[in-house]
């Protein structure tokens, strides 16, 4: 009784399953969010609530771990009581008796939808931003808060006539004139260790080997946390 209390109050939506990996119970949360009981979704009806692009493969992750015992973890789309599909994450554990076998599967279902969208948002944030960092008329480059390069735009590729690999050991392949590259790491790293811009002129190497002048600067982008991002 003192269990059921817990998981009929906690603001999770929790399953139990057979040994076999039947479904057999649902807490209160549960059955509201899918709008069915664990009796009316016995039997494998369950899987009729899987988008249906998901059910193959949800069945066979589902019966991989009911077969051999492995803890089970999968994600997929779950058709909620108002019809909608949403992203949710259900894990579970088999729980054993004391000769090892599997009693009961316990697990939880976590609606995770709102994380997909955030994913999906920042996915598209980076590809506009990544964009405007091609077409722009100037040679780009972001860096990790640690001044690693991460990303070089399509002008600067073309110029050096390095992909990024190549651009990422830039202090050490020549990109920089050897007259120059003290000064520059000197500026640099400083900049990078107290956070601040940086605002120098160097000499960079072009594609064909010929060094020209260049105004290199550089900006700090502080998240909302006031940490350097990049």
């Amino acid at each position: 009784r003192q269990f059921r209390l817990l998981v009929e109050t906690i603001p999770a939506l929790v399953w139990r399953g057979t040994p076999e990996g039947e479904l057999e119970y649902l807490n209160q949360a549960a059955v509201e969010y899918l709008g069915h009981s664990a009796e009316s979704l016995s039997n494998g009806r369950w899987i009729e609530l899987v988008h249906p692009d998901h059910r193959d493969a949800t069945v066979r992750r589902w019966l991989q771990s009911a077969t051999t015992g492995a803890s089970y973890s999968d994600i997929y789309q779950l058709r909620r009581a108002d019809g909608q599909y949403r992203w949710i994450q259900s894990v579970g554990e088999p729980f054993r008796d004391l000769e090892g076998r599997i009693a009961h599967w316990y697990g939880l279902v976590i609606d995770i939808e709102d994380q997909k969208r955030a994913e999906e948002a920042l996915r598209e944030s980076e590809r506009e931003s990544r964009l405007i960092v091609n077409t722009i008329p100037g040679m780009v480059a972001t860096l990790t808060p640690a001044g690693e390069v991460d990303l070089v735009n399509h002008q600067l590729v073309m110029y050096c006539g390095q992909p990024l690999e190549a651009m990422k050991q830039w202090g050490t392949n020549g990109t920089v004139h050897a007259g120059d590259l003290p000064r520059v790491v000197q500026v640099f790293t400083n900049a990078i260790t107290a956070g601040e811009p940086y605002d120098l002129e160097a000499r960079i190497r072009r594609f064909d080997g010929v060094y020209r002048w260049f105004q290199i600067r550089g900006l700090p982008l502080r998240g909302s946390n006031g940490h350097i991002v990049r």
